[in-house]
């Protein structure tokens, strides 16, 4: 009885990391000052076997396979962070994310324009997070990749899942043990 139900919860713990919706934000660490800057917000696409999708220029809505291939640091002095969120599959149904094929990126994060979008528009709106003033135009609305962060951190069905460090623009992501620019200068 008991190898049962021990059984049973494995099995439901695999299918929860098979059927759930995961969401990525790249960040850049400067190696020299220690500054950090999260720059990039992504998303997992349920129906497609690990692949994601994000809207960055020039392309638009596009999908991706790898990270290696994705994201590069500009050079030798940053590290590219990378944090994975996961909930269950069904706090996003898979037919939400057809709207989005197609869509151009708007370089000027218009957050009214239906025919363009940005990487935390598209994932924000995916996941219902309401528009707010930007910071350095009140007048204007959209949904930064920091809106979209603290969501999910206040947000009980998100999980931070996995960090991914990319050291240099010739090595590939790697899980590691949490690390600081500090660290990475001694």
């Amino acid at each position: 009885m008991t190898r049962s139900i021990f059984f049973i919860l494995i099995c439901l713990a695999s299918a929860f990391k098979a059927f759930s919706v995961e969401v990525g934000f790249v960040t850049y660490q400067d190696h020299l000052d220690g500054s950090s800057v999260m720059y990039h917000v992504f998303i997992s696409y349920p129906d497609k076997n690990s692949q994601w999708i994000h809207a960055y220029p020039p392309n638009g809505v596009e999908s991706f396979h790898q990270f290696d291939r994705a994201f590069f640091p500009p050079s030798e002095r940053y590290t590219l962070k990378i944090e994975i969120f996961s909930a269950p599959a069904w706090v996003l149904p898979t037919e939400s994310y057809q709207v989005y094929f197609g869509k151009k990126f708007d370089r000027f994060y218009h957050g009214d324009n239906q025919h363009t979008t940005y990487c935390s528009k598209m994932v924000g709106e995916l996941l219902g997070i309401p528009t707010t003033p930007f910071e350095d135009d009140p007048t204007r609305r959209g949904i930064s990749v920091k809106n979209v962060y603290d969501f999910l951190h206040k947000n009980s069905l998100f999980q931070k899942t996995r960090v991914l460090y990319r050291l240099s623009p010739q090595t590939p992501f790697q899980e590691l043990p949490h690390i600081s620019c500090q660290s990475l200068l001694l």
